[in-house]
């Protein structure tokens, strides 16, 4: 059943306010997953429930676009340089003219600004092991037998504790469709996209098993750089362009973007350049002007939006609240069903706990005087329904 946007937006709200301050104060820490070269569509043909616990988890879309040559190359440069092909230089598997001395890898770009970070890249894929600079990784690990050395060499990293940022790429989906085909018909690269989810899996028991993982907060990021149309890649079909994401964290709403009328247009559609900027917003790091990335962090994109969209006409017709803004005095007005025992709190948008009021009126007159000007959410729980409006305090 299609959600209605109403719905889309509470469910993103209740998940984004009942973040704990305790879960806001764990290190942060990073580790990203690249497929390469698999179609949206045979991903989600696939048997893959490692991945589709992932999409679950956060932000997710089958409906990404690639904007460069849909090559490997210049797709995993902008993925780990937060900036398009135009700004980074890379056209080819070659990496011919390159510019990472101005556009590097973000690991690089957090290095800045904290220099104990610990940051492992781990690729089997000669091309971007050899002919990268300027990459941040303290260890660039290559294994020689394929993907599985691949998940087994990112294992044995997890088990290390002072591990910050893991970037892992599986290269076996896009041998396989060069060998059999992209197409959802070819056994073949199926089974391929299958291996990578087993591997992933793999993976991610060994990251949840990390004797510190309760104190740790990681964001997990994992996408494929591009798709493929029979035996190549390379072109602008949409089979070729259309790219999946998944960011994966608790902070996230559990929300799959669909494309907009089957394309990629959408102001809140996760692209490939958001990849980098998300994570150095995870691990705390200042994106600065002058680094000129072209990439959104998902952090900003997805509470910006929130605030700009929660007021529903559903919500308007069942909990009125005037004056909004209010300087002093908020009267808080239910027409739901049930109000006995109802609880309104308002709270800052990180979801922390400003006034908690009992009720068992329809009517409230909630004292805002002693709260700082901004904006804040009131949330109305009856302990059956959850409503939120977006209120602003001002003096």
């Amino acid at each position: 059943m299609k959600k209605s946007i109403t719905q889309i937006m509470l469910s993103i709200l209740v998940l984004l306010i009942s973040i704990s301050i305790s879960a806001q104060e764990k290190e942060n820490k990073v580790l990203i997953i690249g497929w390469d070269g698999v179609r949206s569509d045979c991903l989600e043909l696939a048997n893959t429930p490692n991945m589709d616990n992932l999409f679950s988890q956060g932000i997710s879309t089958t409906w990404a676009h690639n904007q460069n040559v849909t090559v490997s190359g210049p797709t995993w440069s902008t993925i780990l340089t937060g900036v398009w092909q135009i700004k980074h230089g890379v056209s080819n598997n070659s990496y011919t003219n390159s510019q990472f001395n101005t556009y590097p890898y973000f690991p690089t770009r957090a290095k800045s600004e904290n220099s104990d970070l610990y940051c492992v890249h781990i690729c089997s894929w000669s091309p971007m092991t050899e002919n990268v600079y300027n990459h941040g990784f303290d260890n660039m690990i290559v294994p020689t037998f394929g993907d599985e050395y691949c998940s087994l060499a990112a294992q044995a990293q997890l088990a290390n504790p002072d591990l910050d940022v893991l970037f892992v790429h599986f290269d076996q989906p896009d041998g396989a469709g060069h060998q059999y085909m992209f197409s959802p018909t070819a056994s073949g690269y199926i089974d391929a996209i299958e291996n990578c989810d087993y591997w992933t899996g793999q993976l991610l028991q060994a990251l949840y098993s990390r004797p510190t993982y309760d104190q740790e907060n990681w964001l997990i990021i994992s996408m494929t750089d591009h798709g493929g149309i029979g035996f190549s890649h390379g072109g602008v079909t949409v089979d070729e362009t259309r790219v999946w994401i998944s960011f994966a964290n608790p902070r996230f709403p559990n929300l799959d973007i669909p494309g907009i009328g089957g394309s990629h247009a959408s102001d809140t559609l996760p692209m490939l350049v958001d990849i980098a900027v998300t994570a150095l917003d995870h691990l705390d790091i200042d994106i600065k002007s002058e680094w000129d990335l072209d990439g959104r962090s998902m952090y900003d994109l997805y509470e910006s939006h929130l605030l700009n969209n929660i007021d529903s006409k559903e919500v308007s017709n069942l909990i009125n609240i005037y004056p909004n803004p209010a300087n002093d005095i908020l009267f808080v007005e239910s027409n739901l069903t049930e109000v006995k025992n109802s609880n309104i709190q308002i709270m800052d948008i990180s979801g922390k706990i400003i006034k908690s009021i009992i009720t068992d009126k329809r009517e409230t007159n909630i004292d805002v005087s002693d709260i700082s000007e901004g904006l804040y959410l009131l949330k109305f729980d009856n302990g059956k329904q959850v409503k939120t409006k977006k209120i602003q305090i001002v003096k």
